[in-house]
C-alpha cells in the first residue's frame, strides 16, 4: 500500500517490485509503475501478489552522513516509535489515514488520533479489540480480538469522531472478507 512514517514511504526507496500476476505469471514491475501515492499503490486494485521488492536508498537521504550516522537516524526513530506507539501488543499500524485539514475548532490538527482521543476513546473495547491507551490511531489486539472485534470497533471510533467533530475518519489498514 505504500506504507511510512516520519516523512519516508516506502515508494521513496523502492526500486523494483516482483510479482505473480492473476495469470499466473511473474513479472518485475518498475517503481514509475507502481503507482505509489499516500498510502497507495497499484497492488491494491490489481490483487497480485508481492513476491518480492528491491530497495535503494536515495543519494540524498545519505548525502554526506557516514554510517554511523545513519545508523543513529534509524536508532532515534525507532526510540521514538516505541516511546509513542504500541509495538508490544499485537496490531496492524496506524488505523486510520491522516486528514488533510482539521476541524474550524483545531484546524492545525491533521492526526486521526488527536480526535480520537478527544473523542474520549482511548481505552474503548468491543471483544478483544481496544484503542490503544498509548496512541489512539492504534487498535490492537488486547485479548484474542477477532477480524470482526477491530471492523466494529473501527465503525465506532469512525461514528464517534464524526458525531463529535464532522470530521470523517477513513480506515488505513484494509479488513479482507465479510464480517
Amino acid at each position: 500500500m505504500n506504507a511510512g512514517a516520519y516523512g519516508q514511504e516506502i515508494g521513496t526507496c523502492c526500486t523494483q517490485v516482483t510479482i505473480l500476476d492473476n495469470d499466473g505469471n511473474i513479472r518485475d514491475i518498475a517503481t514509475a509503475d507502481c503507482g505509489f501515492g499516500y498510502r497507495q499503490s497499484i497492488f491494491q486494485k490489481n490483487k497480485a501478489t508481492i513476491l518480492s521488492a528491491t530497495f535503494q536508498l536515495p543519494a540524498t537521504s545519505a548525502q554526506g552522513k557516514t554510517a554511523n550516522d545513519l545508523e543513529a537516524e534509524l536508532a532515534e526513530c525507532m526510540a521514538k516509535r516505541k516511546a509513542t506507539q504500541p509495538l508490544n501488543m499485537p496490531n496492524a499500524g496506524s488505523t486510520f489515514k491522516r486528514l488533510t485539514a482539521g476541524s474550524a475548532d483545531t484546524p492545525a490538527q491533521i492526526a486521526p488520533g488527536y480526535y480520537i482521543e478527544q473523542a474520549g476513546l482511548k481505552g474503548h473495547r468491543i471483544g478483544g479489540a481496544e484503542v490503544s491507551t498509548l496512541h489512539a490511531n492504534f487498535i490492537v489486539n488486547a485479548s484474542g480480538a477477532t477480524a470482526k472485534d477491530i471492523k466494529e470497533l473501527s465503525e465506532f471510533v469512525q461514528a464517534r469522531v464524526a458525531e463529535k467533530f464532522g470530521i470523517q475518519l477513513k480506515r488505513e489498514i484494509i479488513l479482507l472478507g465479510e464480517f
